[in-house]
């Protein structure tokens, strides 16, 4: 499954296209997991009081990570679990020699 980002923002204004020096038009620009346009245009006298337009539309895709970094079982190479080395019988005589060190203090 892939997240897709999708935008359409759009800006008026009261100065005409000559005014802010632009021209009506569009640019675009698309690749295999986008695609974009910037268009400028006139409203033509219907837009109140508003004589020119931007729009910035376009989609974006993410693709997700492959199934071996997901982390779900059956996907995922198990590593080899590691275990902390020592004698359990060497603890235990530690045990007992501070137990009797404790009991004269």
């Amino acid at each position: 499954m892939c997240l897709s980002i999708q935008f359409d923002c759009r800006e008026h204004t009261a100065l005409s296209l000559d005014e802010i020096g632009n021209k009506e038009g569009c640019e675009d620009d698309k690749d295999e997991l986008f695609i974009w346009s910037l268009c400028y245009g006139d409203f033509g006298g219907i837009g109140g009081g508003d004589k020119s337009f931007s729009r910035l539309l376009g989609k974006k895709i993410i693709l997700p990570f492959p199934k071996s970094k997901s982390g779900v079982y059956g996907f995922t190479k198990e590593e080899k679990k590691k275990y902390v080395d020592f004698v359990i019988a060497e603890f235990m005589g530690l045990l007992k020699r501070n137990r009797k060190s404790m009991l004269i203090l």
